[in-house]
């Protein structure tokens, strides 16, 4: 059975076409870049399984939210796995969501509606973000799921810590040891640890603890965490997954 699902991830029919100006694609890995990209759905595809021990569990995926799409290196795969769904890509960056809209069969818009995904999935956004604005945008996503929706996002967690250390003289992420060391402080001190990156304003590097997610999140009642795998996504970010189900409700009765 695991073999055939493999297959099946590994078979996806997805796109190939790459925009001139996607910063994520570097023509000499190729294979990487489609790697983070199935990496994504076998993430999704492992949140799904672990949904079906809630009553809404077999309930279809028809809408989709890329938030932070890019020029859709996970979008593409979103529209392989889920070919029959309404798949809606935001960002910052508007070539980016033009590019899904023409290639993917995306829709664009520039602020996600509330209440109306089956799952909403950030990749490699919280990674970026200082704290107040990383709480607006889990807000924002977390909103937008209907009820029995699933919010799927990536963030840097203790790993990126050891692999900065090891790579102390190649200064990964763009980041100087001083600014890392500021990060991992914050880390320590607050469970979020920031900097931007040099010559900008909230926009840089983060490492927050798995804890900082989960006391914003399980504040209500309405969500469930249903997973985190560290290192989950391309064997370097942590994967949080959460359902908006009524803990209460949660049940299929008695075993």
């Amino acid at each position: 059975m695991l073999g055939e699902l493999i297959g099946r991830i590994r078979a996806l029919d997805v796109s190939t076409a790459i925009a001139p100006n996607d910063l994520m694609y570097h023509p000499d890995y190729p294979g990487h870049y489609f790697g983070v990209g199935r990496s994504a759905i076998r993430v999704i595809t492992s949140a799904l399984l672990a949904r079906l021990e809630y009553f809404c569990g077999e309930e279809e995926i028809a809408s989709i939210l890329d938030f932070g799409c890019g020029h859709g290196r996970v979008a593409r795969f979103l529209r392989a796995a889920f070919p029959r769904s309404d798949i809606v890509v935001c960002d910052y960056d508007p070539t980016g969501t033009g590019w899904c809209v023409d290639n993917f069969g995306c829709r664009a818009v520039d602020d996600p509606p509330p209440e109306s995904f089956d799952l909403v999935w950030l990749g490699s956004v919280f990674t970026h973000l200082p704290a107040t604005i990383a709480e607006h945008v889990l807000s924002k996503a977390a909103g937008a799921l209907r009820p029995n929706g699933m919010l799927l996002f990536t963030s840097q967690g203790r790993y990126s810590d050891l692999w900065h250390a090891v790579e102390r003289d190649n200064q990964p992420y763009g980041i100087t040891r001083d600014l890392w060391e500021q990060i991992v402080t914050g880390l320590h001190d607050h469970g979020y640890g920031y900097a931007d990156y040099p010559g900008q304003k909230d926009y840089g590097v983060t490492m927050i603890h798995p804890t900082w997610f989960q006391q914003r999140m399980l504040a209500s009642r309405d969500f469930v965490q249903i997973l985190f795998q560290e290192k989950g996504w391309d064997n370097h970010q942590d994967v949080h997954g959460f359902v908006r189900l009524n803990i209460l409700d949660a049940r299929k009765g008695p075993l």
